[in-house]
């Protein structure tokens, strides 16, 4: 989907869309459910999203995303269908314009469209329903990130979109650096793997590891890994580290388009730095005592 380029910390489809929620019909709504195109991955994308939804969710977008992509499917959401009214966009949030799209396709019969973007929405969500949400939930664990890139990575390569295909693929290569031999090992502690693939592709490999750790230890039996303590022990390890920077990227987004909004002017930009060390300085923390003591030692603005 071509979104309409904005200057703005406002996308003008979506705020259009915003502004006319007050007069949408909730209980009117459309569903893919009659698309062919997701007959092949409907049952196993709500599988995945009713999964997901019963294990805690860190926010509160992730946990509407999920019920939106049921709802999507033509599916109904654990806690029911409900609809939460457009919020904040920015952006720094690439699944605050998933939600935001989602909806205008949901409500499209409400909601004025032209055909070309009806059109585009619904090429594009079906990417979204097949291949990212599964992708980007299971992004964070490090257990399944070797099974789980190569998997997406076909997926990309032969995507039945020739456009989506081409530029996702190109996107996705782009973080291929990161990729090394020893991050396959990850793939040794993925219970999805069948003890037969484990056998013959990684067996020799992760026994060499072992034997280079432990010497007296020469040889591990593939069925009984999940028994073995160092097999325990390193499991608890990997799955303690983190595999995605999400966090880091959007904070490094979100400074960049608010310093750009503040001042265009370097010297200004400059000054800002320096009241914001100052600042820091200032008040070093968010006690009550300290941003009293901070405020009384402070210059009155005039």
């Amino acid at each position: 989907m071509k979104i309409e380029a904005s200057s703005g910390p406002d996308i003008p489809i979506f705020k259009r869309f915003r502004d006319f929620w007050q007069d949408i019909n909730q209980n009117n709504f459309d569903t893919a459910s009659d698309e062919v195109a997701i007959t092949s991955f409907k049952e196993r994308v709500i599988r995945f999203a009713e999964t997901t939804l019963a294990i805690s969710q860190p926010r509160d977008d992730y946990e509407e995303l999920l019920e939106l992509t049921i709802i999507f499917l033509g599916g109904s959401p654990p806690k029911g269908i409900r609809f939460k009214a457009p919020g904040a966009l920015h952006h720094a949030r690439w699944m605050a314009k998933i939600i935001y799209g989602l909806k205008i396709w949901i409500f499209k019969s409400q909601f004025k469209l032209k055909a070309s973007e009806e059109k585009a929405l619904v090429t594009f969500y079906l990417f979204v329903v097949e291949v990212y949400v599964e992708a980007w939930f299971q992004a964070p664990f490090s257990v399944y990130a070797p099974a789980n890139d190569l998997h997406l990575l076909g997926q990309l390569t032969s995507y039945k979109n020739p456009t989506i295909c081409e530029a996702t693929s190109v996107a996705f290569r782009r973080h291929l650096w990161y990729l090394s031999e020893l991050l396959v090992c990850f793939a040794f502690f993925d219970e999805r793997v069948g003890l037969e693939e484990r056998r013959e592709r990684w067996c020799r490999t992760w026994t060499q590891i072992l034997e280079l750790r432990h010497p007296q230890h020469k040889r591990y039996n593939v069925e009984t890994w999940e028994e073995n303590d160092h097999y325990q022990e390193a499991l608890q390890i990997v799955q303690g580290l983190k595999v995605v920077n999400d966090c880091a990227e959007r904070g490094v987004r979100l400074i960049q388009e608010y310093n750009s909004i503040l001042t265009n002017d370097e010297q200004q930009k400059q000054y800002l730095l320096q009241l914001v060390q100052q600042h820091r300085h200032v008040f070093s923390d968010s006690k009550k005592t300290t941003v009293v003591s901070g405020l009384t030692g402070q210059p009155k603005l005039m």
